[in-house]
């Protein structure tokens, strides 16, 4: 997945989340 900026600052934003659930399955 693309890591943005909310990743870099250490923030969870909701496409984040999205991406991370995504990558679950």
């Amino acid at each position: 997945p693309v890591v943005n900026d909310g990743h870099l600052l250490g923030i969870v934003t909701t496409t984040d989340l999205i991406n991370y659930l995504l990558d679950q399955f």
